[in-house]
C-alpha cells in the first residue's frame, strides 16, 4: 500500500543548519590542508570526519522529518553503511585535494568524490526503513544527482576562484560556499524523496532494527563528534567553533526531546539544564586555559621588553594618547633627572623641557616637533634638553606614534645625549680651520715676495682663526749678531706699543723669554713677567711662540687674547705648526738661491740633478726644433766603482765621484750639459751634434773617447793609486727618441751593450740591439727545453790549495750545447735564467746531477780525493722560503753527506735586506753545507754585514785577477780583500788565474786557493777523475796540463 507522507518542518530546518555548519567546518580543514604540508594525515582525517558526519546527519535529519502513519523502525546495517560510505568517500576527496595535481584535475576529482559521497550515502539510506519500501523513478534520481553535482561544483569553484587559498579565505565567501554545499546535500535527498513512493511491505521486515528515537540519539552523538572536530580550531578559528556549537546544540536539543518523549519518567527540563551546563563547561575550559597561557606569555613579554629597554644606550620615553608619561627607561631617567615613579601620569611638558637649537626658544610639544621635522627634513631632530636640575644637554630625538588597528595608542620618544658628538664636531671644525690656515701659509710663494710681506700674510692667517679670539698680534725677527728681537709686522698695535716693543732684549718680557728658552711662553693675564708696560695697558692673556728652524731661533710670534684665557693643547699645537711652517718660509725667503741649488744640483758633485736635466732638456729640444738640429745623449756608468767603494770605504768612493764630475766637465764644451742621476751614473747632453753624415757625429765620438781616456787616468786618494773605467751609451735626438725618458732608456741599453763588449768603451744605440733582444727571447724559450732534451751538462773545474798545490775541491759549472745554436756560453744564458723562475729549476737540476756524479764516482771506485763540490746558487733561489729544506731533502734522497757540498752565493745576497736569505744561509750552515761568497768586490754591499752571515770562504772576482799584475788598483783591491777575509778567519779563493805571475801575486798576498785555466778548464766528470789522478801521480813542481789527460 502506497503511503502519503507529510514533513516535519523543524527537522527539515535542522537538517539544513547541520549541513551548512558541517560544510563550514570541513572547508576550514580544506584550507588548512592547502596552506601547510605539516600534519596532513590529521587534517585529512578530521576533514573527512566533519564532511562525512555532516552529510550523514543532514540526510538522517531529513528522514526523521518524514511523518509515517505508523511506527517505522530503521535497519541498523544500512544506517551504519550510509555513515561509513559518507566518511570514506569524503576522505578520498580530501586526499585527492592534498596532492600536487594540476588545479583543474584536483578540483574536478574533489567535486566528483564529494558528489559521490553525498549520493552514495543517500542511496544507501533508501534501504534503512523496516517494513517500508521506497520506489524511485529514474528522472528524479538523475535530477537529484545533477543538482547536487551542480551545487557542489559551483561552491568549490566559487571558493577557489574567489581568493587564493594559500592566503586563506574570507569568512563571507567561505560561508557562501558552505551554504552551497549544504544545499547540495538537501537537494540530493529532497528531490529524490519528493517523487518517490513509500509502499508498505511486510516482507521487508528485519530483526536488526532500531527506532527513530535511537536514530535521533545517534545523530546527536554524530553532532557531538562534529563539535569536537570543530573545537580543534577553537582558539585560532572562533567562527568555526561557533559552527560546532550550533551542531552540538541542535543535536542535543533534538535528542533530549525525543528521549523525553520515549521515556516519560525523565524530567525534560532538568536534563536540558544539566546538558547546557556541561556545554558551557566544555566551552569555557579551553578558553580559560588559553587566557591563562596568554596572561603568562604577556607578563613574560613585558618583563623582557623592560629588560631590553633598560639595556639600550638611548633614552626611551612612552606616553599615552593624551600625552601623559607612562614609562621611562634608566637612560631617560638619567638624562631628564626624573624617576619613573615621580613622572608617571604627568604631562610630557612638565618633565621634558626642550629648547630649539637655533632660536633658543622653548618647544611646547616635542612630539609634534619631532614628527613634523622628521616628515619635512627626513632626519633626526636635534634640540636642547633641560633636565630637572636645569642642566642643558644637546640631544637627538626620534618620535613616532604607537599604532594599533589604525588607532593611536600613544607615542614613543627615543633620544640620546650628543654632547660628546658636539664637542668632537666643534674640535673637528676648529682643526679644519687651523689646517686651512696652515695650508694657506704653506702655499705662500715666499721666494717671490719680501720678508715683511711674508710675515704680514702669516700674521693675518693666524689672527683670522675664529676659535682663538685673538685681539692683536705681532711678529719679531731675531738679530743674532746683536741678540735682539726686532718688531717687523703687527696688527692693532698702538703707536706706544710699537715704540716700546721695537727692540726687545733676549730674556726681557715674555717674547724675550720665549726666544731665549726656545719654547712657548703663555700668560693668562698680565703678571710680573710683563717687564715692558705702559699706562693704560689693559689686562690680557698672551701667547709667545718662538720661530725655530734647525734649533736656531729666527723670531717670535706674539698674540694678545682676552683676559684669563685658558691655555688649550689644540691652540699650542696649531701655533707650533704655524711657527714651524713660518720658520721654513723665512729661511726659504732668505736663501732662495741656495734652495734653487738644492732643488736642481747634486749635493756631492755640484752637478745638475735629474730635475734640472729634465728642465734643461726641454730648452734644448725647443732650440733643436727651431733650428732643425740634432743632439746626442751620453749615458755613463763607472766600471769597478762599487768594488772600490765597498773595500776602501764610502769616503774614497765619494772623492772619486767628485773628481769624475770635474773631469767630465773638462771634457765637454761650454754649451754641453753634465748631470748626475745617482750612484755612479752620469748623463751628458751634447748640444752641438748635427745631422747624420756630418762631422757632428764624429764630434760626439771624439768627446766620448776623450771621456774614456780621461776617466782611465789613475786617481790618487789616501795613498791609493786607483784606476777605474766607464762604459758609455749614446742615443741621438730625434732619431732614437723625442722624449728624455726614451733617449735615456736607449742610451742605457747602448751602455749595457758596451759593458757586454768588455767595458771601458762606448756604443751608439742601433736597431740591431732589438735583434739582440729577439735572440735573447729565443734563448729563453729553448732553455726551458734544454734539460729535458739532454742539451745541458755539468762540468767540474779543479780548485787548488796554494800551499800544497793539491786539488782539494771543484766547482760545478753548467754547460749548454745546442745542436742548432751550438755551444752557448753561461754568461749568455745564466742572466736570462736568473730573470725568470727557470733559475730555480736549473739549480735543483744541477744539485741533483752533482749528487748523481758523486754516487757514480763512489760506485766505480774512482772517487777523487776532494773535500767538496762547489755549486753556484742564485739570489732568487736564496729568496725561496723552503730552499734549505728542499736542498736537505735532495741530499737525503741521494744519501750524500752535506760536508761534500759548498754553495757559492752572490755577494748581492748580503746587500739584500731579506730575512728569508739570512734564515736559509743559517739553516744550510747548520746542516753542514759550506757557504762561499762569489764574485766578491763587484757588488755594492756593506762589509760590516759580512760578519753577520755564516760565510766559510770568499772568491775574488776574475776582473781583479786579470789586470792585477799591471793595474795597481786591482792589486790593491785584491790585497785588501785577502787581508780583510783573513782578519775574519775566512778563506779566500781567486778565480780566473791564467798566468804564473798572477799566481805569484796571489801567493804573496796570502790567498788560500785558486782556480782557472792555469790549472785546468772545466772538465766532464770522467775527465775530471783522470786529471786528478794524473796530477796526483806527477811531480808537484810540474803542473799537469789538460793535453796530458
Amino acid at each position: 500500500m502506497t503511503m502519503i507522507l507529510t514533513h516535519n518542518l523543524i527537522f527539515f530546518i535542522a537538517s539544513i543548519i547541520v549541513a551548512v555548519a558541517a560544510m563550514f567546518v570541513a572547508l576550514e580543514y580544506i584550507v588548512k590542508i592547502q596552506q601547510s604540508s605539516k600534519s596532513q594525515p590529521e587534517n585529512i582525517f578530521y576533514g573527512a570526519l566533519s564532511l562525512g558526519l555532516g552529510i550523514w546527519c543532514a540526510q538522517f535529519y531529513g528522514l526523521l522529518a518524514l511523518e509515517f502513519p505508523y511506527f517505522v523502525a530503521f535497519n541498523v546495517v544500512p544506517t551504519l553503511m550510509a555513515l561509513l560510505v559518507a566518511v570514506f568517500l569524503s576522505g578520498i576527496a580530501l586526499w585527492v585535494f592534498s596532492k600536487d595535481f594540476p588545479p583543474a584535475l584536483r578540483l574536478g576529482v574533489f567535486s566528483a568524490c564529494a558528489v559521490m559521497a553525498i549520493s552514495a550515502s543517500h542511496f544507501v539510506e533508501v534501504f534503512v526503513f523496516n517494513s517500508c519500501v521506497i520506489k524511485q523513478s529514474l528522472l528524479p534520481v538523475v535530477l537529484s544527482i545533477f543538482f547536487c553535482a551542480l551545487l557542489v561544483s559551483a561552491s568549490v569553484w566559487f571558493m577557489f576562484a574567489a581568493a587564493s587559498f594559500k592566503k586563506g579565505l574570507g569568512r563571507a565567501k567561505q560561508l557562501i560556499a558552505s551554504v552551497g554545499m549544504g544545499l547540495a546535500i538537501i537537494a540530493n535527498y529532497s528531490l529524490d524523496f519528493t517523487w518517490a513512493s513509500f509502499v508498505t511491505d511486510d516482507g521487508a521486515r528485519s530483526d536488526l532494527t532500531v527506532s527513530a528515537d535511537v536514530i535521533a540519539i545517534g545523530i546527536s552523538i554524530a553532532s557531538v563528534l562534529l563539535f569536537i572536530v570543530a573545537c580543534k580550531l577553537l582558539i585560532k578559528r572562533p567562527v568555526v567553533s561557533i559552527a560546532g556549537v550550533c551542531l552540538l546544540v541542535f543535536g542535543a536539543e533534538f535528542s533530549i526531546g525525543i528521549v523525553a518523549s520515549a521515556f516519560t519518567f525523565i524530567d525534560e527540563e532538568i536534563v536540558r539544564s544539566l546538558l547546557r551546563a556541561s556545554i558551557l563547561a566544555v566551552l569555557l575550559i579551553p578558553v580559560w586555559k588559553r587566557m591563562y597561557a596568554d596572561g603568562k606569555s604577556l607578563d613574560k613579554s613585558r618583563r623582557r621588553a623592560e629588560t631590553v629597554l633598560a639595556s639600550i644606550g638611548d633614552g626611551v620615553l612612552v606616553t599615552d594618547p593624551k600625552g601623559e608619561i607612562e614609562y621611562l627607561n634608566p637612560v631617560a631617567e638619567q638624562l631628564t633627572g626624573w624617576n619613573r615613579e615621580n613622572v608617571q601620569g604627568k604631562q610630557l611638558n612638565t618633565a621634558f623641557h626642550l629648547w630649539d637649537q637655533l632660536s633658543g626658544q622653548p618647544v611646547n610639544d616635542p612630539i609634534d616637533l619631532c614628527l613634523q621635522e622628521k616628515l619635512r627634513r627626513n632626519h633626526t631632530v636635534q634640540a636642547i634638553l633641560r633636565n630637572r636640575h636645569r642642566q642643558a644637554s644637546p640631544i637627538e630625538i626620534t618620535a613616532s606614534a604607537i599604532q594599533s588597528d589604525n588607532k593611536n595608542e600613544g607615542n614613543i620618544l627615543v633620544f640620546r645625549d650628543i654632547s660628546a658628538k658636539h664637542r668632537a664636531r666643534k674640535a673637528l671644525d676648529q682643526d679644519i680651520e687651523g689646517r686651512k690656515a696652515l695650508n694657506d701659509l704653506l702655499h705662500i710663494r715666499s721666494t717671490e715676495i719680501s720678508i715683511d710681506e711674508l710675515l704680514s700674510k702669516a700674521l693675518a692667517l693666524i689672527t683670522s682663526v675664529s676659535w682663538m679670539d685673538i685681539h692683536r698680534g705681532g711678529i719679531f725677527l731675531m738679530d743674532r749678531r746683536r741678540q735682539l728681537l726686532h718688531l717687523r709686522v703687527h696688527e692693532n698695535f698702538t703707536s706706544e706699543t710699537q715704540s716700546l716693543c721695537e727692540k726687545v732684549q733676549l730674556g726681557q718680557c715674555l717674547c724675550g723669554r720665549a726666544a731665549m728658552q726656545k719654547e712657548l711662553v703663555f700668560s693668562p693675564t698680565v703678571d710680573e713677567r710683563h717687564e715692558i708696560t705702559y699706562e693704560g695697558m689693559g689686562p690680557h692673556g698672551n701667547y709667545n711662540i718662538p720661530i725655530i728652524l734647525d734649533n736656531v731661533v729666527l723670531g717670535v710670534i706674539v698674540l694678545y687674547l682676552k683676559d684669563n684665557h685658558s691655555k688649550r693643547q689644540q691652540e699650542v699645537e696649531f701655533l707650533g705648526n704655524m711657527a714651524s711652517a713660518l720658520g721654513i718660509l723665512i729661511d726659504l725667503n732668505r736663501k732662495s738661491d741656495k734652495i734653487q741649488k738644492l732643488a736642481y744640483f747634486d749635493k756631492l758633485t755640484k752637478l745638475a740633478n735629474r730635475a734640472f736635466l729634465l728642465k734643461h732638456f726641454k730648452r734644448v729640444v725647443s732650440k733643436a726644433k727651431r733650428n732643425n738640429k740634432q743632439f746626442a745623449v751620453l749615458f755613463l756608468d763607472l766600471d769597478k766603482f762599487k768594488a772600490i767603494n765597498d773595500t776602501l770605504g764610502h769616503h774614497v768612493g765619494d772623492e772619486i765621484l767628485i773628481r769624475v764630475a770635474r773631469r767630465l766637465e773638462a771634457c765637454v764644451r761650454k754649451d754641453d750639459f753634465v748631470a748626475r742621476l745617482g750612484g755612479d751614473e752620469f748623463v751628458i747632453l751634447l748640444s752641438g751634434a748635427r745631422k747624420p753624415g756630418s762631422s757632428s757625429f764624429d764630434s760626439a765620438q771624439n768627446i766620448a773617447q776623450k771621456i774614456l781616456d780621461s776617466i782611465r787616468e789613475p786617481f790618487v786618494i789616501d795613498d791609493h793609486d786607483l784606476t777605474i773605467g766607464t762604459s758609455i751609451g749614446v742615443a741621438v735626438y730625434p732619431i732614437n727618441g723625442s722624449k728624455l725618458e726614451t733617449l735615456l732608456q736607449n742610451a742605457d741599453a747602448a751602455m749595457y751593450h758596451a759593458k757586454e763588449q768588455g767595458r771601458n768603451n762606448f756604443q751608439f744605440y742601433s736597431e740591431r740591439m732589438n735583434e739582440l733582444l729577439l735572440h735573447r727571447l729565443q734563448l729563453e724559450t729553448e732553455l726551458h727545453k734544454a734539460a729535458e732534451k739532454g742539451f745541458l751538462s755539468v762540468y767540474y773545474q779543479p780548485q787548488v790549495d796554494m800551499e800544497s798545490d793539491v786539488i782539494v775541491s771543484a766547482e760545478a759549472l753548467l754547460r749548454w750545447n745546442d745542436p742548432v745554436m751550438g755551444v752557448i756560453q753561461p754568461s749568455e744564458f745564466i742572466p736570462i735564467a736568473e730573470e725568470s723562475d727557470l733559475i730555480i729549476q736549473l739549480g735543483e737540476w744541477v744539485l741533483d746531477q752533482v749528487c748523481l756524479q758523486l754516487k757514480k764516482w763512489k760506485r766505480a771506485e774512482q772517487y777523487p780525493q776532494i773535500r767538496k763540490i762547489a755549486i753556484n746558487v742564485s739570489l732568487k733561489e736564496m729568496q725561496q722560503s723552503e730552499f734549505a729544506s728542499g736542498v736537505a731533502a735532495i741530499l737525503r734522497r741521494h744519501e750524500i753527506n752535506p760536508d761534500m757540498i759548498e754553495f757559492e752565493v752572490s755577494e748581492s745576497a748580503l746587500a739584500d735586506d731579506s730575512r728569508v736569505i739570512y734564515e736559509n744561509m743559517m739553516e744550510l750552515h747548520a746542516i753542514g753545507i759550506k757557504l762561499a761568497l762569489d764574485d766578491f768586490g763587484i757588488v755594492y754591499s756593506s762589509l760590516g754585514r759580512l760578519k753577520d752571515f755564516p760565510v766559510d770562504s770568499i772568491k775574488i772576482d776574475r776582473s781583479f785577477v786579470k789586470d792585477m799584475t799591471s793595474n795597481k788598483s786591482d792589486a790593491t783591491i785584491a790585497k785588501a780583500i785577502v787581508a780583510m777575509a783573513h782578519s775574519m778567519k775566512i778563506k779566500v779563493l781567486a778565480e780566473g788565474v791564467e798566468t804564473p805571475s798572477q799566481l805569484k801575486y796571489l801567493n804573496k798576498y796570502g790567498c788560500d786557493l785558486f782556480q782557472g785555466y792555469y790549472c785546468a778548464p772545466a772538465l766532464k766528470g770522467e775527465d775530471f777523475v783522470k786529471f786528478c789522478q794524473k796530477r796526483k801521480n806527477a811531480n808537484k813542481k810540474n803542473i799537469v796540463r789538460l793535453s796530458e789527460v
